[in-house]
């Protein structure tokens, strides 16, 4: 369950679930109003996340030294430092994609024989790896690089091999066991290499795992579970990086905005955005639909529906376009007893005027249209 529809199930408030948020990342913020301004709508899986990421004492410790490369970069050749996370957001906005579409597809391991379970959990090594982790890997070794005096340009590193990345990252970074995780000690390019090169086997009850050249091949030797563990390590490694840098280009964003580039990603990226962010207001996200011209949303209200409620959940049309583009957006709203109430729609042009400040809130409602649903029979209303 989304832990903000069980805060908000077991009666926390909206601004209890924000202040919770900025209270989890204040630490790691520069500026507290822009903290506070982005806690809802752009940070709440980052709190979750990290939350998460401190039960792990070793990766929580990567993400701190990861964090304070970026930081550290920054003050020695700020504007250096700031163009490269721009040159480097289009890789790894991808790689958003595609890890939302490694979640579309997964599927449950629990029924696999062992010699499938090894290919499918070499198969997500390898994806995680490759499509996730090495973007990332390419943007701390520029800002390394800062640190270390050069001039780096991102062109260049993105020709790079992974084990290349790896292997200057290890000598530099200071945090050698986050390129080469504990207690394997086996690098990240070689768990890809496990995945990728099809030479694990099966033997008995063990899974061992081949990675290097012949004749200076080496194997690492697991059980069913041990491998799963790999798994969640490598995953803590992903977060670490994801977490730290994510958190220094919201922080930074100002400086970083003027030297990016329009970067396309995939809708239902920034769709769990908006399921994140209504989730902490207090309202569970039941369905969501999108095609090229519309986004739908039907939200339940997880607290006793009151006129404040309906005109809070109204504004949830703002975060719909947002998340969506589209040139309609609609919101139905369901009280917690799951009763339609309310429908809520109005246009894209309307929700991007408002954002950027051309209009007023009380001229945006005139292009808002409420349908209040008595007996199933839906009449237009205003609240």
């Amino acid at each position: 369950m989304n832990p903000f529809v069980a805060m908000a199930e077991a009666g926390v408030t909206p601004e209890q679930i924000k202040a919770f948020i900025v209270e989890v990342l204040k630490p790691y913020f520069s500026s507290l109003e822009r903290l506070e301004d982005l806690a809802v709508d752009a940070l709440a899986p980052q709190a979750i996340n990290l939350v998460r990421l401190k039960e792990n004492s070793w990766a929580l410790h990567a993400f701190n030294h990861v964090l304070e490369i970026y930081r550290h970069a920054s003050e020695l050749n700020p504007q250096a430092c700031y163009q490269l996370c721009a040159e480097s957001e289009p890789a790894i906005a991808e790689s958003l994609s595609e890890y939302w579409s490694s979640l579309y597809f997964e599927e449950p391991k629990d029924d696999l024989d062992l010699h499938d379970f090894k290919y499918e959990v070499f198969r997500n090594i390898g994806a995680l790896i490759e499509a996730n982790v090495q973007p990332l890997l390419s943007d701390v070794l520029a800002q390394m690089r800062i640190i270390r005096g050069k001039n780096p340009h991102f062109d260049d590193i993105k020709k790079l091999k992974l084990g290349n990345i790896v292997d200057e990252l290890s000598r530099t970074a200071g945090v050698p066991g986050l390129f080469a995780p504990p207690p394997w000690g086996v690098r990240l390019n070689q768990w890809r290499n496990i995945a990728q090169h099809h030479r694990s086997r099966v033997q008995g009850k063990r899974i061992i795992g081949v990675f290097g050249e012949p004749p200076n091949e080496s194997e690492v030797v697991f059980s069913r579970e041990e491998l799963f563990s790999v798994v969640i390590c490598l995953f803590s490694v992903f977060q670490a990086l994801s977490i730290a840098r994510t958190l220094f280009f919201f922080d930074r964003w100002e400086n970083i905005k003027p030297h990016l580039r329009e970067t396309e990603v995939r809708s239902d990226v920034h769709m769990m955005t908006f399921v994140s962010g209504v989730s902490t207001q207090g309202f569970r996200v039941i369905e969501l639909s999108q095609n090229d011209s519309s986004a739908r949303a039907t939200v339940l209200d997880l607290h006793e529906t009151t006129q404040q409620r309906l005109i809070h959940a109204s504004q949830l049309l703002i975060p719909l376009w947002r998340s969506s583009k589209a040139r309609l957006v609609e919101l139905r709203y369901m009280t917690s007893s799951k009763e339609h109430k309310m429908t809520f729609c109005t246009t894209g042009e309307a929700c991007r005027r408002l954002d950027a400040e051309e209009i007023t809130i009380e001229e945006y409602l005139d292009h808002v249209a409420f349908k209040k649903v008595d007996d199933g029979s839906p009449e237009s209303t205003n609240i």
